[in-house]
C-alpha cells in the first residue's frame, strides 16, 4: 500500500453530516445535486469519504464567495 493511501482518513455518513452541519439524510441529496461534491467509496457495503477531499471541497466553496 502506498504511503499516501495509508494516511487517508475515511469518515462515514454520520461523521460527514456532523462535519458539514447537516442532517445525515441530506448527504445523498448533496451527492446528487452539488457538482464536485466528493463521492464515497463503498468497502464493506458502507459509504466512506476521504476527509481531505471533503475539506478541499468546502475550502473551494468558501473561496468562491
Amino acid at each position: 500500500m502506498s504511503e499516501t493511501h495509508s494516511k487517508r482518513k475515511w469518515i462515514g455518513t454520520m461523521e460527514l453530516a456532523a462535519k458539514l452541519g447537516v442532517h445525515p439524510f441530506s448527504i445523498p441529496r448533496l451527492r446528487k445535486t452539488k457538482s464536485g461534491f466528493p463521492q464515497p467509496v463503498k468497502p464493506f457495503n458502507k459509504n466512506l469519504w476521504d476527509e481531505d477531499e471533503v475539506d478541499c471541497y468546502v475550502k473551494k466553496l468558501l473561496e468562491a464567495k
